[in-house]
């Protein structure tokens, strides 16, 4: 059951059939469709600024994975590894890596005036 405001906002909206937000409404909602949010025209829309940070997550948190659950023995599989290995270190070096691999294409981003 709700209470408070989201009690008071669906109440309102029951008894005055209210779709506009009411009168407590975020701005959000007043620039959706304006190109405030958009890239600027002479800005190069690269698929490679989301993939690579995407695939060098997934692939170094499985490093990590394999990499903390070696036990040096050199007898493991590979599963045993895993089951073996500290997940909060993998996420965090993976996190970690994509975060810079995505700066690093940021500001390497070229943007040459009148391009487009």
């Amino acid at each position: 059951r709700d209470y408070g405001p989201m009690l008071i906002a669906e109440r309102r909206v029951r008894v005055y059939d209210r779709t506009d937000g009411g009168p407590n409404k975020g701005k959000g909602g007043e620039i959706e469709g304006s190109g405030e949010n958009q890239p600027r025209e002479d800005q190069p829309l690269l698929s490679i600024n989301m993939l690579l940070p995407v695939v060098i997550l997934v692939a170094l948190i499985f490093l990590a994975l394999v990499r903390s659950g070696n036990d040096g023995s050199g007898t493991q599989t590979f599963m045993e590894k895993i089951e073996a290995s500290d997940s909060f270190v993998a996420l965090l070096y993976g996190c970690m890596g994509a975060a810079w691999i995505a700066m690093v294409l940021y500001l390497m981003q070229i943007t040459m005036p009148g391009t487009g």
